[in-house]
């Protein structure tokens, strides 16, 4: 048999789907003769009594790939004569005698795939021409003048496609500048998709009448026309990442480039979103970066194989639900058995059946759909219910502060609703109950949530509108309502008019959380109705927070810090350790130079969060600098406030800074990032020192390397089993296990931390190593004659090597710096 194009028609495969796998075959031809290559040497190197284990386990590799990506792509004669060849090479001692047999088994793959011609193997730079960057979503940009060259240019550097076209299939968010002809009609177009695109608006003023025209017509996010293009791409990706309605997310984990691309292709016609990952050991944080509705694992891979990885979801709280899809060319009962040990929903065997995947996946997903719903919606008026609402306020919280939106929670109820109910039943009462929702859902649009909050009492939260902005706009659609009366039908037997009455509260003037602001727009509704009813009032004063301070007696409003790194800090005094260690001295010593070359010139404005009991607080205070210690532990506070140094200092925390919007030259977080096990939380962390730093403004922060426990245990010799698993565990996912040491805890990769940065909207982002390679040799010399020698030695390192790509990874913890 020839090539792809030459192979029969896949009966399963629609004509769409058969060109897509074609497609991928011819992008993957130098991959399918690289590993027929592998194979055939081994045979070879078998042949002449010269077989090592390394070349026998990339033969079994080779033919494991073949077996799964062959016969997906169109070729099933292909699968028998490769797994033939990887049952014969996973033995540890390959017969000699086998070798014709084996000769014949890759013979006849070479005539399956290439004929009898082996394609020339292509360079990985012309690889590269052929194929375009990959992108992690399309986004639509309509904008006046240069701005569009300057939003395409910064979706661009974020790996973000751009398109202008409208009509185009794939367009997961819109940019639309209200100065483009018919901009109001391109919002519109955009929100009437099923289901709508998130929308951001560009306005000259971005005022309140901008905001109301945009949102009407379906914008979710009004943001003025002067705003740095890298701020409406963060923005637009935020809407995005969010806004994801009915469209599943599947991660894939496969070691085999061209099975991670004939997933996607498979489900092309479905409305799911595919995240492919190659390395399994960097699973866990893309779990916790995409979090999936489903996950798809290769059985055999290498570093950690899909039954540690599942075993590794089943244990974790938060993912213990999320369904797992095997793929495998095993299709032995003990591989069955042991797929479905390790707590596995479904198992599918390779090469892939396309209807075959595509029908076990969507009976998942819908399972999923249907459970979401019953756990989201009011049955009755099918708006969403307080549990929804409540998550739906956070997302929108977070999204409010940091894009510097107002947000504004109205709270309404249907005047007297028990004279309805007691003089035309509560059939009726419900049929009035449906009405109200359904007007006001047709009402308020993109980020706009209308929500059950309990009985006739309906929750609505505005995003981008300030509370007398949304007392306009709800005092107009409650107007026509009132004046419009329910038609007599099949229960109601006269014609009825209802009124309502509201209260309305604003993000930050009568609140900071969900329960403080449904309490002032209760108050406020309160007061309307003993006024008259029938009409919407706003809420009374203004309450902002104030700074938090510690005490006993209102641990209620103390930061939330995870009990283990609470223990942990009660019990370290840092100064010591930086002082009287020589690791120690190392740390501190390369990260003073680092910010010494990295932070503006005094007397610029610090705020220096996590900073501990004010170790770099105090050094940078006696440079002359302007600092300010932000801390969630409240001893290091007190500790830091009687230390007698010249900088003031406040408990609080990362994600949510009690200080102004530009307001700092500059913000260090030696700390906070690893004790923030969340992306989420690191991201918003990140986002609020951007807010609070001023434009250009430098932000100096700490990750711990992902290979540190590895390598500190390695280097003292004791890596016994049990510290073994644990460390391997913690290089897979990022997650530090106290029994390691230390506390609970995130460790980086180099790309994770500059992805994060780059996310938040830092540019400029780079990572440099701060103790370099030799840390460990200094943790680990006992002789305190040579250990002075061994820190000089091993600051040469780090300053030759900080920068050094290969090497980051080898430091204890690395800076990252970044402009704002």
């Amino acid at each position: 048999m020839g090539p792809l194009t030459s192979s029969p028609p896949r009966s399963d495969a629609t004509p769409a789907t058969q060109a897509r796998l074609q497609a991928i075959f011819e992008r993957a031809r130098a991959s399918f003769a690289d590993n027929l290559s592998t194979i055939e040497a081994a045979v070879s190197d078998l042949e002449a009594g010269a077989l090592d284990e390394s070349s026998r386990r990339a033969a079994e590799r080779a033919a494991h790939r073949l077996a799964g990506a062959a016969g997906t792509v169109g070729f099933p004669e292909a699968t028998t004569p490769a797994r033939r060849l990887e049952d014969a090479f996973a033995d540890d001692e390959v017969v000699p005698d086998k070798v014709d047999l084996l000769e014949t088994y890759a013979a006849a793959l070479r005539r399956i795939l290439f004929g009898n011609d082996l394609p020339e193997t292509e360079t990985p730079a012309a690889q590269e021409a052929q194929e375009p960057r990959p992108t992690t979503w399309m986004l639509a940009v309509h904008a006046a003048g240069g701005l569009d060259a300057q939003i395409r240019e910064a979706a661009t550097s974020w790996g973000v496609g751009v398109t202008h076209d409208q009509w185009a299939a794939d367009i997961a968010a819109a940019v639309v500048d209200l100065a483009e002809p018919e901009g109001e009609g391109l919002i519109r177009s955009y929100a009437a998709r099923q289901p709508p695109v998130p929308i951001v608006a560009l306005a000259s003023t971005a005022s309140p009448t901008d905001r109301h025209v945009a949102s009407r017509a379906g914008a979710s996010l009004v943001l003025s026309r002067t705003a740095p293009p890298v701020d409406v791409v963060a923005a637009v990706e935020s809407l995005a990442r969010h806004h994801r309605h009915d469209k599943f997310r599947i991660l894939a984990v496969d070691d085999d480039p061209v099975m991670l691309a004939a997933l996607p292709a498979v489900l092309a016609a479905e409305h799911i979103e595919v995240i492919t990952l190659e390395d399994s050991r960097k699973f866990w944080a893309m779990l916790e970066h995409t979090a999936p509705d489903l996950v798809v694992l290769d059985l055999d891979m290498p570093h950690l194989d899909g039954i540690a990885l599942c075993r590794m979801v089943r244990t974790d709280p938060r993912w213990s639900t999320l369904p797992v899809l095997f793929l495998s060319v095993r299709t032995d009962a003990a591989a069955v058995d042991s797929v479905f040990a390790a707590g596995a929903d479904d198992y599918v065997s390779k090469p892939l059946v396309a209807s075959e995947v595509r029908a076990r996946i969507r009976n998942r997903l819908d399972r999923i759909a249907w459970f979401r719903k019953l756990a989201d919606t009011d049955s009755l008026t099918g708006l969403v219910n307080r549990r929804r609402l409540e998550a739906d306020f956070d997302r929108l919280c977070a999204l409010a502060r940091r894009h510097h939106q107002p947000l504004a929670l109205a709270l309404l109820d249907i005047d007297h609703f028990k004279r309805v109910n007691d003089a035309h039943g509560h059939d009726v009462g419900d049929l009035v109950l449906r009405h109200l929702s359904d007007r006001l859902t047709a009402e308020f649009r993109g980020q706009d949530v209308v929500a059950r909050w309990g009985g006739e009492e309906i929750a609505i939260l505005t995003f981008g509108m300030s509370g007398p902005d949304a007392n306009r706009r709800l005092t107009g659609i409650l107007e026509s309502i009132r004046n419009t009366p329910l038609v007599p039908g099949e229960r109601l037997r006269t014609s009825l008019s209802i009124s309502c009455s509201a209260g309305v509260a604003e993000l930050g003037l009568h609140g900071e959380d969900l329960r403080t602001l449904i309490r002032a727009a209760d108050s406020a509704l309160y007061r309307a109705k003993r006024e008259g009813r029938a009409r919407v009032l706003d809420a009374e004063g203004q309450t902002r927070a104030s700074p938090i301070t510690p005490s006993p007696e209102q641990p209620q409003l103390l930061p939330s810090v995870e009990p283990t790194v609470r223990t942990y800090y009660a019990t370290l005094v840092e100064r010591e350790r930086l002082d009287a260690t020589g690791h120690g001295r190392l740390e501190r010593v390369r990260t003073q130079e680092l910010l010494t070359r990295t932070l503006p010139a005094a007397p610029a404005r610090i705020l220096d969060v996590g900073g501990g009991t004010g170790v770099y607080a105090a050094w940078l205070a006696e440079a002359g600098y302007d600092v300010h210690l932000i801390d969630v532990i409240p001893e290091h506070v007190s500790a830091a406030l009687n230390d007698g140094a010249a900088f003031t200092a406040a408990l609080g925390d990362a994600r949510h800074l009690d200080e102004p919007d530009d307001s700092a030259e500059a913000v260090m977080m030696l700390g906070p990032l690893y004790h923030l096990l969340d992306r989420n939380d690191r991201v918003q962390a990140l986002r609020e020192a951007r807010r609070v730093l001023r434009p250009g403004g430098t932000l100096a922060a700490a990750v711990i390397s992902r290979h540190a426990a590895l390598l500190a245990y390695a280097s003292r010799g004791e890596l016994d089993p049990g510290r073994r698993d644990l460390a391997l565990a913690t290089l897979g996912h990022g997650q530090h296990d106290p029994q390691l040491g230390f506390t609970t805890a995130f460790f980086h990769t180099p790309d994770e931390a500059l992805s994060e940065f780059r996310v938040a909207g830092f540019h400029d982002v780079h990572v440099r190593a701060i103790e370099g390679p030799m840390w460990t040799a200094v943790k680990t010399c006992t002789d305190p004659t040579h250990q002075d020698a061994l820190v000089e030695s091993a600051l040469i390192c780090a300053r030759a090597l900080e920068n050094d790509p290969a090497m980051l990874a080898a430091s204890a913890h690395l800076l990252v710096t970044a402009q704002a």
